[in-house]
This record gives structure tokens, sequence and C-alpha cells, in this order.
């Protein structure tokens, strides 16, 4: 191979509707100058062209180049890297994968998360279960906010709460385990407590 693969970053969110971008990172490792470096993907057994790097690359140089997956797609895909049109003069090889974002509701609160991973995010909150409208103690709810979930036989360690989850919520109390890594803007913004948060 004479383009070396160097990483593979991922950016976007899913669970928020978002598309995800692939960012390949290569180098040319060749004696060839101005290496292009034209993406394929692999679809349905047929090879596709996808783009191109970002700038034509001497020897030693590095570039990326970028693939956008909407948040339908799912799985792993083969990727090719020609310095031409040639689908088959193949210079470098990478795989790319995308996981299905699944979402699942826990005593009121909405997580979503991947089969491959093994960490969860709490993207929403159902008002109906802490009933929203509640103007009296004995009607509120407690919230807890748990480390971890389990979910098929499946453990899940809950590492962030999204942006304004629960506005405007109205909890008795709010308490929050162990293990939480981000807290997003607004997630309690305007929330009325009435007897205080741990």
């Amino acid at each position: 191979d004479s383009f070396t693969v160097t990483d593979v970053s991922y950016s976007g969110s899913m669970s928020q509707g978002e598309d995800i971008t692939a960012t390949i990172s290569m180098t040319n490792t060749s004696d060839v100058s101005q290496q292009e470096g034209y993406l394929w993907m692999e679809v349905d057994g047929a090879w596709t062209n996808i783009g191109r790097g970002d700038a034509c690359l001497d020897p030693g140089e590095s570039g990326q180049a970028a693939i956008k997956f909407s948040s339908s797609n799912a799985g792993t895909f083969n990727i090719r890297i020609t310095p031409d049109n040639d689908v088959n003069n193949v210079m470098g090889t990478s795989t790319v994968t995308i996981f299905q974002v699944m979402m699942a509701e826990i005593d009121g609160i909405v997580y979503s998360y991947t089969e491959g991973s093994d960490y969860a995010d709490i993207v929403g909150a159902n008002s109906e279960y802490f009933n929203l409208d509640a103007q009296y103690a004995n009607y509120l709810l407690d919230l807890v906010i748990p480390g971890s979930i389990t979910i098929s036989d499946k453990t899940y360690k809950v590492r962030k709460i999204q942006d304004y989850v629960f506005y405007q919520y109205r909890f008795k109390t709010i308490t929050i385990e162990h293990g939480l890594e981000e807290i997003g803007n607004g997630s309690f913004y305007n929330c009325f407590i009435w007897g205080g948060y741990e």
C-alpha cells in the first residue's frame, strides 16, 4: 500500500439526528509526488467513488478525507484509496464502522446507546411520567440519575446528560449517582426542586 491510514475519527451524534462524519487521516508512503487519494466505498458488493482527499500529497505528507453518513446508516464499510479513477488501482485500505443508535426509556428517563459501546447518554425525559404539571410536593417524583443501566443483560455506564433534558421540570429531589462525566448546557435550567439535590 502506498497510502497508510493513520486514523479514523468520528463527529456528529446520531442520537441528536445529526449526520456522522468519518474523517480518514492518511499519509503518502510512496515515492510518487502529488498523490491525490480518491476514496471508494463498498456498498452492497459494488464500489462507489465517494470523493477525494483534501490535498495532493508528496511523499511523507499527510492529509484527510471526510465521508458523511446519514443517521439511518449502520454497519462496517470497506474503504479503498486509489491515486486515480481506477477502483482496482488500490494504494490503501481502511474500514469505517457506524453503529446504530438505540433508544430506551427507564423510569421516565430516555437513554441513547449503541450496541458496540459500554456507554449510554441521557437524551430526554418523559413529561407524563414525571407529572410535569404537578403543583404540589406530594405529586412530585424523585429523579435519580443512575451510574449505570442494564438493557438486555448488558450494562451501560451513564456518561452524559444532553443539553436541556430536564429544562423546566419539577422534582421532589434529585440524586446523581457516582460516575456521570458531563452535564450538558441548561440540563437543569429553570428546574423546581422541592427537597434539594445530592
